[in-house]
């Protein structure tokens, strides 16, 4: 029973969180229309927030399916298991910016200097957590697949 309450608790909060990434999406992609930003710019950063909402919607879905049938079904599609490692930017996103935000705030004291450094630095630990996931996750998958005994 704690195992769905909190799967129900994080999937609201994933929820949130892709519909709030999907509105940031829109908005981005409405900067196409804007002559001062360059058009890859733009396009890489609608893409970035498109896949993190959709990630985020998915894995909500799934932690909410969890909660009320009390079951898990397994991802079968390659898709979706790169889906889901694209869902783990943000939790690698957000677990990373305390800590850079301290370290800045450490390394800077008396400096005037703008955060974006540190942000850097955790958009490319979310980069990371979101290739090793879906390294991981495709691995499995095919290890799983050549142990399965035919039948």
């Amino acid at each position: 029973m704690p195992k769905r309450i909190i799967a129900g608790t994080l999937g609201l909060l994933a929820m949130l969180a892709g519909v709030v990434a999907c509105a940031y999406a829109f908005e981005a992609a409405a900067e196409f229309r804007s002559q001062e930003i360059p058009f890859w710019t733009t396009a890489l950063g609608s893409l970035l927030m498109g896949t993190i909402s959709l990630s985020a919607l998915v894995l909500g879905m799934r932690f909410l399916r969890f909660a009320f049938l009390g079951r898990s079904s397994e991802i079968k599609s390659r898709f979706g298991l790169v889906l889901l490692g694209l869902g783990c930017f943000f939790p690698g996103f957000i677990i990373s910016v305390p800590v850079a935000v301290i370290w800045e705030e450490h390394k800077y004291q008396n400096h005037d200097v703008s955060p974006p450094a540190s942000f850097l630095v955790c958009l490319l630990i979310g980069v990371l957590a979101a290739i090793v996931a879906c390294v991981v996750l495709l691995r499995r998958r095919r290890t799983a697949s050549i142990q399965k005994p035919q039948v």
